[in-house]
């Protein structure tokens, strides 16, 4: 968190982030000011995947119906609620299967191993886990892939092993989601700046502090359905993101405000399907799976 934040942000930013981690709601309304929904090209089955590259959207459970005075440093969302969601994302290149995010630790049908396990994929399976930032709505199921890669930004790493070692705390970064990579059994890559995963332009990773220190969001170019991103906790749903209200506690404001703009340019300059995770609206541009976008 950063320095300019003030106390009483502090305290209520744990709050509202205990409420959201904790809560579930069923969806009844979508945001307002959606943008008209993109579409996506889907497949009805595995066999019909011959691009090599696929796009599936795991879904991770619903978290709460939460107090909008968390998403801006005023209150510009003062006496509102919004619904929220949790995701996750399964990713192909040729033979290779990546996960984006991991959502909350679940024991219920929602875990992602159980859901990859339809399209006949095993956690062995899985080469890379990579996490927009290490708060613990998208870390919670990390370790169920002990053998993949993971790919985290450099900050957010070195905090995930300061708490682990009690050097310092952080109610939402939980490290028992990384005991693979902090015991040394998995391996870790920190990254900083731009990684392109597979040197072909499909899947790179970009810094994108603010949120988190270290903070990042994911491109992808798919053949038939063109460019996405997915920016983890940039904004927590569209009309954050319209209006560049950046949430309460985050680690810096006006490095939150270049993420916002910086995903902005590119979904400007590329025409890409903006993903915010934890909106449902959101969500609901891609197929619902098992049907991937291609």
């Amino acid at each position: 968190m950063g320095s300019s934040s003030s106390a009483f942000g502090a305290k209520f930013f744990r709050l509202a982030s205990e409420l959201i981690l904790k809560a579930a709601y069923e969806d009844k309304h979508a945001f307002p000011n959606s943008t008209k929904l993109c579409q996506t090209k889907g497949v009805s089955n595995m066999s019909q995947i011959d691009s090599g590259t696929a796009l599936w959207r795991l879904d991770c459970g619903k978290l709460g119906n939460v107090d909008g005075d968390l998403f801006s440093q005023g209150n510009a969302y003062a006496n509102r609620k919004f619904p929220l969601v949790n995701s996750s994302y399964l990713i192909r290149h040729d033979n290779h299967y990546i996960i984006w995010d991991t959502g909350l630790a679940t024991e219920g049908p929602e875990r992602l191993d159980h859901q990859i396990a339809k399209l006949g994929l095993d956690v062995s399976d899985i080469s890379k886990v990579i996490l927009s930032h290490n708060h613990a709505d998208h870390t919670g199921q990390a370790r169920l892939f002990p053998g993949a890669e993971l790919i985290l930004g450099a900050a957010d790493w070195e905090e995930v092993r300061s708490v682990h070692t009690g050097v310092s705390s952080n109610p939402y970064v939980k490290p028992e989601d990384f005991d693979p990579w902090l015991q040394g059994s998995g391996r870790v890559r920190p990254s900083d700046g731009i990684l392109d995963l597979f040197g072909d332009g499909f899947a790179t990773v970009e810094a994108a502090s603010g949120h988190t220190r270290g903070s990042q969001v994911l491109h992808l170019n798919l053949p038939q359905s063109g460019a996405f991103i997915l920016p983890g906790d940039v904004a927590y749903f569209e009309e954050q993101f319209i209006d560049r209200n950046v949430t309460k506690g985050s680690f810096d404001v006006q490095l939150s405000l270049d993420a916002i703009d910086k995903v902005r340019a590119f979904v400007e300059a590329h025409g890409a399907m903006l993903i915010l995770g934890h909106d449902p609206a959101h969500i609901a541009r891609l197929p619902v799976f098992p049907e991937p976008a291609i």
